[in-house]
């Protein structure tokens, strides 16, 4: 048996492996699932605090965004103002330092300061959210459309990409798993 053929059939064998054999069975009704349009009145406390938090950090990490997008706009058009000169190595010499002179009187080193801070405390917070056990299914119902909002490809951040789907399908699972025994 090849290489991948081993993987893809103990990739196939650890997944059945993780969901218990009843649960594969059990109806997803006998998970209460909740109907109607939800608005968050009725998500738990821990939940609501946790997406407060996450907003703030979504909100301050737009903002950080924004500020150094026009830090580097200003230096693009810097740039386009002010050509590197051809040819001439004192000239060139003169241009960099003149350049270097303008970054570091410019805000772009505090803007990107900033930016990398609202990362941090944007992908704290998810995880803030990821760690709240849902106390029903309307509670992993709202993680999971919170997930779908919140976690944009634009938004992501190192390794911990779309950490609140994946809790929310941890906590599916063991919903289901506590349904089924």
């Amino acid at each position: 048996m090849s290489a991948s053929a081993g993987m893809a059939a103990g990739g196939t064998a650890l997944a059945l492996a993780f969901v218990p054999a009843p649960a594969v069975a059990t109806p997803l009704s006998a998970l209460s699932v909740p109907t109607g349009l939800l608005d968050g009145s009725e998500a738990s406390p821990a939940l609501r605090a946790a997406v407060l938090v996450l907003q703030d950090a979504s909100d301050a990490l737009d903002a950080a965004k924004a500020a150094l997008k026009i830090q580097d706009d200003l230096a693009v058009e810097w740039q386009k103002e002010n050509p590197a000169p051809d040819g001439d190595r004192r000239k060139l010499k003169r241009w960099f330092r003149r350049e270097r002179d303008r970054r570091e009187t410019s805000a772009m080193r505090s803007a990107w300061d900033a930016q990398i801070a609202a990362e941090g405390a944007f992908e704290a917070a998810q995880i803030g959210v990821a760690k709240v056990k849902p106390r029903d299914m309307t509670d992993l119902v709202l993680k999971a459309c919170l997930a779908f909002v919140v976690e944009e490809p634009a938004k992501q951040i190192g390794w911990n990409a779309h950490v609140i789907a994946r809790s929310v399908a941890l906590s599916l699972a063991n919903m289901a798993s506590a349904v089924a025994s």
